[in-house]
């Protein structure tokens, strides 16, 4: 399936209100399962259904709410929506946050540029996957691999 790319608009952040784009290009098929692996656990199966259902969200439209684009706008962290696409895309769901206020959502690990760790959350909706914040993982709260939480 190919996505016809319509221009979208970045405006500061103390403008926003919300910021839509198309992503660009054929949507991958990595959150389909190969014959070869195992769905052992219940919480493989959420997983992978939640990852569908980002991805899906993600191919009709992406809506940065305001904190989203305050947050990746830090000069710490500075952090792109094409990085944030890329994580949408590759990346895997680490946490599932069903009974979440702003409806069901998911933190979903993956790289940016220069391999760097980034979590996305995020919410998939009928016609948009809202995108609630996105930040650069810190070493102390994180285990080495960046996929589960250290209690202190």
């Amino acid at each position: 399936m190919t996505i016809k790319a319509r221009p979208f608009l970045i405006v500061p952040p103390r403008q926003l209100t919300a910021v839509y784009f198309h992503p660009h290009g054929i949507q991958e098929g990595s959150a389909q399962l190969s014959p070869a692996e195992d769905l052992s656990s219940a919480n493989d199966l959420l997983t992978i259904r939640m990852t569908d259902r980002v991805r899906l969200s993600a191919a009709k439209r992406v809506l940065f709410l305001p904190h989203a684009v305050r947050q990746m706008s830090r000069p710490d962290r500075m952090i792109t929506t094409g990085e944030v696409r890329d994580v949408v895309a590759t990346g895997v769901v680490i946490e599932d946050y069903p009974d979440d206020v702003r409806g069901p959502s998911c933190l979903i690990l993956g790289r940016g540029v220069e391999a760097r760790p980034l979590h996305v959350v995020c919410s998939p909706k009928s016609e948009f996957l809202a995108i609630i914040t996105a930040y650069v993982p810190h070493r102390d709260e994180w285990s080495d691999d960046f996929r589960v939480r250290v209690k202190r």
